[in-house]
């Protein structure tokens, strides 16, 4: 019983950080639009900072949020797989970790001049 538990618990703390990372990518902060993309890495440009860019991409497990200028955030561990691609011109983000497979069409869209 206590195994069922612990696993429950584990499976609500991953969820809570895909939304929870949801919200700092599409949040009033950065107000991002998407720059390029591949399966691995996404860049972002914040409207906030144009100063800067910033890449989605996965490192020792973890999807994080890096600069061009150094230092990072991590957003979600242990990832085991992810992908990047555009669905109807915004970010789709996939990601397996060992207990889960989450899926996301954001609102991080394409800019267009």
């Amino acid at each position: 019983m206590q195994m069922i538990t612990v696993h429950s618990q584990q499976k609500y703390e991953e969820q809570l950080a895909w939304y929870h990372m949801l919200g700092e990518l599409e949040g009033e902060d950065y107000q991002f639009s998407l720059e390029k993309i591949t399966s691995q890495k996404a860049q972002l440009e914040p409207h906030t900072d144009k100063e800067r860019t910033y890449l989605l991409k996965a490192k020792k497990g973890n999807l994080i949020l890096t600069t061009d200028k150094g230092g990072y955030m991590p957003l979600l561990m242990g990832v085991s797989a992810h992908n990047f691609s555009v669905d109807h011109g915004h970010l789709k983000i996939e990601a397996t970790t060992k207990l889960q497979r989450f899926s996301a069409v954001t609102a991080i869209g394409e800019e267009h001049e």
